[in-house]
């Protein structure tokens, strides 16, 4: 009978460490921002982003990470850029924030940048990039950066720049809020 009970309290003990533990590793979860899987398009673009240097893109089933499709992006000619930004993103002053994307680069260069602005109406104060080369296969770009203290938004930009003539599959992109 001793034994049973001394079973079930170990039992009971073990639960009760291993839910406080789960309740823990819960609180510190980033909490999303932005996900796009780049499933759908409004005008040639995903919702809410916006054109910032035009060029052939839009949905492609040629290679997708996940789901049933990925956003290519080609740029022809060393003389332009293809950029598209996202909708600003409400952030908080000395907060850290993460962006990832997965990117098949089949030629050129792929660039995620994360811009941090004080108003939507000025330029932008400070940028964090990463950038890969064509490898033809998967790789994902991470960005991660304190907000600077005055702004008050950031936007998510992908690019193929100037003097870099490629094509670049994106796939998977998401913004978090980086918890402790």
């Amino acid at each position: 009978m001793r034994t049973l009970q001394t079973r079930f309290r170990l039992l009971l003990s073990f639960l009760i460490v291993l839910s406080f533990g789960l309740c823990l590793t819960a609180g510190a979860v980033s909490p999303v921002l932005l996900k796009e899987d780049f499933e759908t398009v409004v005008d040639g673009l995903p919702s809410g982003w916006t054109l910032a240097a035009p060029g052939p893109m839009g949905l492609s089933t040629e290679y997708v990470f996940s789901g049933a499709t990925s956003f290519y992006m080609e740029d022809l000619s060393n003389q332009s850029a293809v950029t598209i930004r996202s909708f600003h993103i409400p952030v908080e002053a000395g907060q850290e924030y993460m962006a990832s994307i997965w990117a098949m680069v089949i030629k050129g260069n792929a660039f995620l940048y994360m811009e941090f602005w004080s108003s939507p109406d000025e330029p932008r104060i400070h940028f964090v990039t990463d950038r890969i080369e064509a490898s033809k296969e998967w790789q994902q770009l991470v960005t991660k950066e304190v907000a600077p203290e005055n702004a008050v938004s950031m936007t998510i930009t992908l690019s193929l720049i100037r003097n870099n003539v490629g094509k670049t599959y994106y796939d998977n992109l998401e913004v978090v809020k980086v918890e402790e």
